[in-house]
C-alpha cells in the first residue's frame, strides 16, 4: 500500500472517540419539528383572533336561543295553570252556569265525583224513607211527586238493589254531571235505571229524580191511546225508514224509531226534513252512537197510524232537563 492511500483514508474515516456521537453534518429544521419555541407569524396571529371572535359570536347566538325558548316554556306553563285553576273554580257554581263556558273545551277541570262518593251518594239518596229529606237527595221538577212514596213502589215492582256502577263524568246541554248505573234484582230478573248527579249552588250532590224514574208526562198509557194531543218522554232514539199513512212522503218527513224501557213496542216518530228537531237530532245521533237518550216532545195526530207521532221538540240531549231547550241551538 502506497503512502497515497493510506493518506486517502485518514481523510475519509476521521478519529472518534468511543461514547462520542457521530458527526453527521449541519442538518436543517422543518417547520413540523418546532416545538412552539419560535413566535408564530403575524399573518397566524391574524388567523386565529378571528377564529376566537367568530366562536364566542356563535356562542353568544345559541345561548341567546336557549334562553328565549326556556322563558317562553317557562310562560306558556305558568298561564296554563292558572286557566286550569280558574276552571277549578267554577266547581262551588251551579250546574247552569257551565253552559257555554266549557262548550267547546271539555278537558277542564270540571266538579266531579271519584266512584266511592258518587256511589255512596246514590245508594244513601235511594234509601230515604223521610220525605223531609227529599230535597236535600233529589232535584225534583213538580211538587205533587212524592219522592219516597214513588221509590218505594219501585222497589216493589223491581226488587233491592243489587249492584251500583259508576260511568263517570257527562257533559250535556251545557252542563256538567255523575252518572251512576243502579241495577235492581227481582224473582231472578235484573233492571236497571240511570242516576245522574249534578252539583247545586250549595255544593251539594242531587240525583235529577224525573231523569231516573224515566218519567213522561203524561203516563205511556194515555200518550198511545191517544187520549193526549201534547206529551214529553224521556227514550231512545234511532234514525228508522218507516213511512206510513200521513207520514208516507219521506221527502217531507224524517222517520225515526223511539224506544222506552217502559213500552214493549218501537214507537215511530216523524220530524220535518230540515227543522229544528230534524237538525238537533241528527246531531245527537250522530255524536252519541246507535240509540242515544233524548227528551222529545211529541204531537198526536188523529190521522196518524198506530204509535205514530209528530216529534214537535227535542228538549235534551240526555233525560235531564236543562234551563233551555235543545232545539232551540239551531
Amino acid at each position: 500500500m502506497t503512502d497515497r492511500n493510506l493518506s486517502r483514508i485518514g481523510r475519509s474515516r476521521p478519529s472518534r472517540q468511543i461514547g462520542e456521537a457521530p458527526a453527521i453534518g449541519k442538518v436543517s429544521r422543518s417547520p413540523e419539528s418546532v416545538l412552539g419555541t419560535e413566535e408564530p407569524s403575524r399573518s397566524r396571529r391574524s388567523r386565529a383572533q378571528r377564529s376566537n371572535r367568530t366562536l364566542v359570536a356563535w356562542t353568544i347566538f345559541f345561548s341567546l336561543i336557549a334562553i328565549c325558548t326556556i322563558g317562553t316554556v317557562i310562560i306558556y306553563f305558568y298561564n296554563w295553570g292558572n286557566k286550569t285553576q280558574s276552571g277549578e273554580n267554577f266547581g262551588t257554581s251551579a250546574a247552569p252556569d257551565f253552559e257555554g263556558a266549557f262548550g267547546d273545551i271539555k278537558s277542564r277541570q270540571l266538579p266531579s265525583l271519584d266512584s266511592d262518593s258518587a256511589k255512596k251518594i246514590v245508594w244513601e239518596s235511594l234509601e230515604i224513607s223521610d220525605p223531609s229529606l227529599e230535597e236535600n237527595h233529589f232535584i225534583i221538577h213538580s211538587a205533587q211527586v212524592s219522592v219516597v212514596s214513588a221509590l218505594a213502589e219501585l222497589t216493589e215492582s223491581e226488587g233491592q238493589i243489587s249492584q251500583i256502577e259508576w260511568i263517570g263524568q257527562m257533559f250535556r246541554n251545557g252542563r256538567v254531571h255523575d252518572e251512576v248505573v243502579v241495577f235492581r234484582k227481582y224473582k231472578g230478573k235484573t233492571s236497571n235505571r240511570l242516576a245522574q248527579v249534578f252539583k247545586g249552588e250549595d255544593g251539594k250532590w242531587r240525583i235529577d229524580f224525573d231523569s231516573y224514574m224515566r218519567t213522561s208526562t203524561p203516563a205511556w198509557e194515555e200518550i198511545l191511546s191517544r187520549s193526549t194531543d201534547t206529551s214529553i218522554v224521556r227514550v231512545f232514539i234511532s234514525g228508522y225508514s218507516y213511512y206510513n199513512s200521513i207520514y208516507s212522503d219521506d221527502r217531507i218527513w224524517q222517520s225515526y224509531s223511539i224506544v222506552s224501557p217502559d213500552v214493549p213496542e218501537i214507537i215511530y216518530g216523524y220530524a220535518k226534513r230540515g227543522s229544528r228537531q230534524d237538525i238537533a237530532l241528527s246531531k245527537i245521533i250522530e255524536s252519541g252512537g246507535n240509540t242515544p237518550r233524548v227528551t222529545l216532545g211529541l204531537l198526536s195526530e188523529d190521522n196518524a197510524g198506530e204509535r205514530q207521532f209528530e216529534i214537535s221538540r227535542v228538549y235534551t240531549e240526555d233525560w235531564a232537563l236543562a234551563p233551555e231547550a235543545y232545539d232551540e241551538s239551531f
